[in-house]
């Protein structure tokens, strides 16, 4: 099975994530570490910047640019920003999986492991994708795609895209998009009132898709599974106004562990397995920390 990251650059250095110093101390050995555990794998990086080539030579690397097509195009042009997130960070954020599709079509890619580069792999992703095939796509965390296999990719992100454009359009074509007028309302709300982080998204966009195709398509595992989690998240947290690096403490799964190349923690009293542990936000800190990379 192939395992596939898009990383598309925040050219307005708007997102700390993508800045140079950052890319090493994060991608690299987040990538490395999913290389060492699952070694006949290929890894494909689709990206608009190659500055880690020489770092990865294990990575196969394509150019973003040879995949952009028309639904890109105008998408770029008619994206409305509605997210606390930065302008360039969630438009490249939804950009990302119309990437994933043209590369997917033009390709002939139809089974892959897509994951973003905070996420650490402590699994034999072969195994995990045989025990799912028999969904089109299963989320590992909540309804998002972030950590996602596809075993029907390309029907299943031509879908998405088509999802995402219909948004845009009054009326709207698709019954259950959401209402554009009111998302622009309930944004300005939030805002105003200085209410969280997040809009519209790639999330908010998969979340909706999932409920279309929630019998028979998609399923999400970031639960016990008989002491067994797919996917678990830390998230950053601010404590006195400032960001705590120790995330650790803000999930659900205490005093987590590496032994023997797998990730463990304390669930309910119980020590459970963790297979790709999520490092949202400036949780990225740790990523070095659990990675048995050098």
């Amino acid at each position: 099975m192939k395992i596939i990251y898009v990383l598309l650059s925040d050219n307005s250095g708007e997102h700390y994530f993508y800045q140079a110093d950052n890319l090493k101390k994060w991608i690299v050995p987040s990538i490395s570490q999913c290389h060492r555990l699952n070694p006949e794998n290929e890894i494909i990086v689709i990206t608009d910047n190659f500055s880690l080539k020489d770092e990865l030579s294990f990575v196969k690397f394509f150019d973003i640019n040879d995949y952009i097509d028309k639904d890109i195009l105008w998408f770029k042009e008619n994206y409305i920003h509605l997210s606390t997130n930065s302008f360039n960070f969630e438009r490249n954020a939804i950009i990302r999986y119309m990437i994933l599709r043209s590369f997917c079509v033009r390709e002939k890619v139809y089974e892959f492991l897509h994951l973003e580069p905070d996420v650490i792999v402590f699994s034999d992703v072969n195994k995990d994708g045989d025990d799912l095939k028999k969904f089109n796509a299963t989320f590992l965390h909540g309804k998002a795609a972030g950590c996602c296999f596809f075993n029907n990719a390309t029907e299943v992100l031509t879908d998405f895209v088509q999802y995402i454009i219909n948004s845009y359009t009054i009326p709207q074509i698709d019954p259950k998009a959401f209402d554009m007028v009111k998302e622009e309302i309930r944004y300005k709300y939030n805002i105003e009132n200085g209410i969280g982080a997040g809009g519209v998204s790639d999330m908010h966009y998969w979340s909706l898709y999932w409920y279309l195709h929630q019998d028979s398509v998609l399923e999400q595992m970031d639960k016990n599974f008989d002491g067994v989690f797919y996917q678990t998240t830390m998230m950053d947290q601010k404590k006195e106004g400032e960001w705590d690096t120790i995330a650790e403490d803000g999930i659900e799964i205490k005093k987590l562990e590496i032994k023997n190349d797998n990730c463990y923690g304390i669930f309910n009293n119980e020590e459970v397995r963790i297979k790709y542990l999520h490092c949202h936000g400036h949780s990225k800190q740790l990523i070095s920390k659990y990675c048995n990379v050098k």
